[in-house]
């Protein structure tokens, strides 16, 4: 329905209590959410021995449909292996000129990291959600947010890409160094 779309927009929160037995090798990442819809907007995130890597995808200016807007954000704090830990990623939109849109990452109850992060604008339903695992278009998506993000010449990891280009050049990227499925448990 229409209202479930919305409730994006609102805010979320992902929460699970999650052991990770061993993480990619080289501080490769494993598929953690993806909340997207159809056409490949909402948000997706991945984990890391050093934190969490949160990506939104937003429209741009060919419509509601094309991801034109692709931002990420590193939420640092190191995560061991091996060890059962309680996990949240709270994302909230700003409130102009109060505040601006932010992501925190809470591990065991204690807030870790927080970051700006554009929130996406979302307004049809989110459809392809999973926990644990990309599908392609995910994996091509947060491939080409880390590298609009690693090629800011701001050396900050928040950055903006101007064109769906880039998610579909994404994809050769995603094959080569995309997120493991999640090896583990949640719980």
């Amino acid at each position: 329905s229409d209202k479930a779309a919305m409730a994006l927009l609102v805010l979320y929160t992902f929460a699970a209590w999650m052991r990770v037995e061993s993480f990619p090798t080289q501080g490769g990442a494993v598929a953690l959410f993806a909340l997207r819809t159809a056409s490949g907007l909402g948000v997706a995130a991945e984990l890391r021995p050093a934190g969490v890597d949160v990506s939104t995808f937003s429209p741009g200016s060919g419509g509601a449909t094309s991801v034109a807007k692709a931002e990420a954000a590193h939420l640092g704090s190191p995560l061991r292996e091996k060890r059962w830990m309680f996990v949240v990623i709270a994302h909230s939109p700003g409130r102009p000129p109060l505040s601006a849109a932010t992501a925190k990452l809470y591990v065991d109850g204690e807030q870790v990291a927080s970051q700006r992060l554009r929130f996406p604008k979302v307004t049809e339903p989110l459809t392809a959600c999973c926990v644990g695992a990309f599908n392609d278009f995910d994996a091509a998506a947060m491939a080409a947010a880390a590298a609009a993000a690693t090629a800011s010449s701001s050396g900050s990891w928040s950055s903006s890409s101007s064109s769906s280009m880039a998610v579909a050049k994404g994809a050769a990227a995603a094959a080569a160094a995309g997120a493991a499925p999640f090896s583990g448990q949640l719980g």
